[in-house]
């Protein structure tokens, strides 16, 4: 198979934690956010799910960064024909 593994830097956790209201209790160089088993030769996209929560404001535990209407519609279809065995 082919994994991907999706890191978060210390600077987004940090930024994520203090929208919280809460200090960053890891001091690591990184965070490992998501390990995504797939068996494609090229990177599935985010499930629909995720990107709506990171659509989401910091505060509350979003990336605030704003929903790619295309990419969205794009993970819908993608992830209708597909099944995620965890």
């Amino acid at each position: 198979g082919r994994d991907h593994t999706i890191l978060l830097f210390p600077r987004l956790m940090d930024a994520m934690y203090a929208a919280m209201g809460v200090k960053n209790p890891d001091k690591s160089p990184w965070g490992i956010v998501s390990i995504k088993p797939q068996d494609e030769d090229h990177e599935t996209p985010m499930q629909p799910i995720t990107m709506m929560r990171n659509a989401l404001p910091l505060e509350h535990g979003g990336s605030g960064e704003s929903l790619d209407k295309k990419k969205y519609q794009e993970a819908v279809d993608f992830w209708k024909a597909h099944a995620n065995v965890l």
